[in-house]
């Protein structure tokens, strides 16, 4: 399925539309510890505790505490949205500058910086290794990863380029798109698989599952997490599942599949919530 399928799908349709009228008045309550808000020079950020109303005020309230280090030895710091973007736009022009022409060696250390920002506890293992691992051909997998994932000409049944994904991959393969390729980590899957479950108990919805084009699994360990409320459900929607750890080849080509397909469903969204917001004020 191409992205013109996609957003031309009624159930689609159905969601962006409601999503453009409820995010601007989306009552949201935060909790989220110092440790959950990043981590840089040995200091937690600053958490994030109250009630926020609509996706602009969601937005402002944004914390992540990160560093990294560019090829002249030079820092940059960022925590709230503003310095976070700006951050992020540097790092992605960094990355795609050195995949476009520069060396195996310049990329992958443009990667480490990413998992760095990203919070990556164990870089010897998990995207690090796995970086590590392609070595010379690392520009060319992600060239090769880049175009399929391009949120204008992707297919979501020509996926098995993508040979690994995870929540660190997740956030290089981001960064080195230029086309607002989003990132899908746990975090971004929890949030949206609850915004759908939303969807389906204020329009009342008639299923007996969660339509596969609104399917956002939980990522990583989310299988000790689950998607909350799935199975509290007094009406019979089944579970929207996971995408787990795995180890033989064919689950791991699934496994990735599935969570490219997660991704770039997700920018197909946002990108059609965002035109329609913008038609929208127009009139």
């Amino acid at each position: 399925m191409n992205k013109d399928k996609f957003v031309t799908n009624p159930e689609v349709i159905d969601f962006v539309a409601w999503a453009v009228n409820l995010l601007p008045s989306l009552e949201v309550n935060l909790n989220i510890s110092r440790k959950g808000t990043g981590r840089a020079i040995g200091t937690n950020g600053p958490g994030v505790q109250g009630m926020f109303v609509g996706v602009d005020a969601i937005t402002s309230a944004y914390q992540w505490l990160g560093r990294w280090k560019d090829a002249d030895g030079n820092y940059t710091e960022s925590c709230d949205w503003h310095s976070t973007k700006n951050s992020l736009n540097e790092l992605s022009q960094w990355l795609r500058n050195n995949i476009q022409a520069g060396s195996s060696i310049e990329v992958i250390e443009c990667c480490k910086q990413i998992l760095i920002w990203g919070g990556d506890r164990n870089p010897a293992v998990g995207a690090g290794r796995f970086l590590g691992t392609l070595k010379d051909e690392i520009r060319n997998y992600l060239i090769d990863a880049r175009s399929q994932l391009s949120l204008e000409v992707a297919d979501l049944r020509e996926l098995d380029g993508i040979c690994e994904m995870n929540s660190m991959l997740t956030k290089v393969h981001a960064l080195a798109a230029d086309d607002g390729l989003p990132i899908y980590d746990s975090r971004v899957a929890g949030a949206f698989a609850c915004l759908v479950e939303i969807y389906r108990q204020n329009m009342n919805t008639p299923w007996n599952q969660i339509p596969e084009l609104l399917v956002f699994k939980a990522v990583d360990y989310a299988d000790r997490r689950r998607v909350l409320g799935m199975n509290n459900l007094r009406s019979p929607v089944v579970d929207p599942g996971v995408i787990t750890r795995a180890t033989n080849p064919a689950a791991i080509e699934t496994r990735s599949c599935d969570w490219a397909s997660s991704k770039i469903r997700l920018g197909w969204i946002m990108e059609e919530i965002i035109s329609v917001s913008e038609k929208k004020e127009l009139f």
